[in-house]
């Protein structure tokens, strides 16, 4: 599997719009244009690096669902940075232009940082 950036993004947008301050989700994880298993896939990688408070449920042929609780304070923080497609399309842009690979925390500094230089604040 290749790691999706946009997916990642979109999988913390989804479980902030569908989830009520008492914790999971009101509706299945579902991302349009993506099969279930590549969304359950991106979201445990997301739970890897501390953006979800979740778990993913494993049979032996791989994930079937995943219980949600929550985002975590750096998964709220990373939607902030990156819930402005524009800001974050740009990043993605530029590092395509520029050759370079990013990781999902690094297009997120990216991101805060594009976002501080349009609103004239200190790197």
């Amino acid at each position: 599997m290749k790691r999706d950036l946009d997916l990642m993004r979109e999988i913390l947008v989804f479980i902030e719009d569908h989830s009520p301050p008492s914790g999971g989700l009101t509706t299945p994880l579902a991302i349009a244009g993506y099969d279930r298993d590549t969304v359950l896939a991106h979201a445990e990688l997301l739970i890897d690096e501390g953006y979800i408070d979740a778990k993913v449920i494993r049979v032996m042929s791989g994930p079937i669902d995943i219980m949600v609780n929550r985002l975590t304070n750096r998964g709220h923080d990373a939607i902030a940075a990156a819930k402005n497609r524009t800001m974050w399309q740009k990043v993605e842009k530029t590092a395509v232009e520029q050759g370079v690979s990013l990781t999902f925390g690094l297009a997120i500094e990216l991101v805060k940082a594009e976002v501080k230089k349009h609103l004239g604040l200190p790197l």
